[in-house]
């Protein structure tokens, strides 16, 4: 149902189905035994653009169609996109977040636990020129240990995502400006 990206881990091979948001029907994670050839799992996700693996915990990003409310969120945003958090051990959704929203296709997970989940084509609010109220644009920070989402002040497409181990840092471009997020140390 639209396949738009995968992720190969040993012999398993992660299938995103984009959905409703590039015009198909449901949105989902397939999970494709290589040395079989075969489908073993469809596992139902809101939306799904881009992935990123860490252990068992597959995090799914996208916007859906018709699932994009911002409950929950304080934003002039009338559309939001979603994070789904997908346990492949049990093959189940075990939680979503509020992101925001667009064509979801980067992410970073940070060594203490931070996902930076970037997107194009979002809906930008404000003006980080003139900060006179919310400012907002495609990048979302979800925090893995309290389950939180930080979403920066600032406007764009986000084009890329880099952490590094040795360093506590994330680097972001976004809106044609390069941006370095000091990770805090706990």
């Amino acid at each position: 149902d639209r396949p738009v990206y995968g992720i190969i881990n040993g012999n398993t091979a992660y299938h995103l189905n984009c959905g409703p948001q590039c015009g198909g029907m449901q949105a989902s994670v397939m999970v494709f035994d290589l040395p079989s050839l075969t489908i073993t799992q469809t596992i139902p996700v809101d939306a799904a653009t881009w992935a990123l693996l860490n252990g068992s915990t597959l995090y799914v990003a996208g916007t859906s169609p018709t699932n994009h409310a911002c409950t929950g969120e304080t934003t002039a945003a009338t559309i939001c996109g979603r994070l789904d958090i997908v346990d492949l051990s049990s093959g189940t959704v075990a939680g979503t977040a509020v992101i925001t929203d667009g064509y979801h296709w980067r992410m970073d997970l940070t060594t203490d636990g931070q996902l930076f989940i970037g997107s194009h084509d979002c809906t930008n609010i404000g003006n980080v020129n003139n900060p006179s109220g919310e400012v907002r644009g495609c990048l979302s920070i979800y925090r893995t240990a309290d389950k939180s989402v930080f979403i920066p002040p600032d406007n764009g497409d986000v084009n890329g995502l880099q952490g590094f181990t040795t360093r506590l840092i994330e680097y972001v471009a976004e809106g044609g400006a390069l941006r370095v997020y000091d990770i805090p140390q706990d």
